[in-house]
This record gives structure tokens, C-alpha cells and sequence, in this order.
């Protein structure tokens, strides 16, 4: 989830990995959403690439950091609002995707 300042709400699924270990997976998400906001991405941008290098670093062994080529940003659903509420919620397509 993510909450932005301007109260807009942000809720990402992440794809199905094989989780070999969740250590350094939040350092990892965290570093995902940093080289997104330095890109200058939009906030649904910086949720899907934080939580593609959280699930990346998840399924590598140990405390491996994924590389950029094992993040499959594209394979991460982002909505407007929280997951499961009466509120219409919208698919954000991934950045230079059409649809999800």
C-alpha cells in the first residue's frame, strides 16, 4: 500500500514467486521505490517497482539482491484504493503497458 500526501491510495498484488527467503525483501522494496521516485515516477509507478524488487529479493536465496533483469515490474497489479473495499478501484497499467 502506498499513501501519498495528496490522499491519493495505492494497494499492489505481487506476482506468485517461489519464496526461498524473505530476508532483506523489505530493504529491497524499499530501494525498488527509491530508484522509482528518482526516476520521477508516478506513485502507482514507485508502488509496482517497490513491491517487483520485494518479491524479486524473495525469491533468491538468502539475502541476494535481485538485478534489475529478475524484477518483473509489468507482472505486479496495481489499484487505485484498498484491495477488497465497496470503493471502484482501477487497474494501473504498467508504465509503456497497454493493459495488465
Amino acid at each position: 500500500m502506498l499513501s501519498t500526501v495528496a490522499g491519493e491510495l495505492w494497494s499492489a498484488r505481487p506476482p506468485e514467486v517461489a519464496v526461498r527467503s524473505t530476508v532483506g525483501a523489505g530493504d529491497c522494496s524499499l530501494a525498488g521505490y527509491v530508484l522509482a521516485s528518482l526516476a520521477d515516477a508516478a506513485p502507482a509507478e514507485r508502488l509496482r517497482t517497490a513491491v517487483a524488487y520485494g518479491a524479486a529479493s524473495a525469491s533468491l536465496p538468502g539475502s541476494a539482491v535481485p538485478t534489475p533483469a529478475q524484477v518483473d515490474g509489468p507482472a505486479v497489479r496495481v489499484i487505485a484504493g484498498l484491495p477488497g473495499s465497496s470503493v471502484p478501484t482501477t487497474p494501473v497499467p504498467a508504465a509503456g503497458r497497454d493493459a495488465l
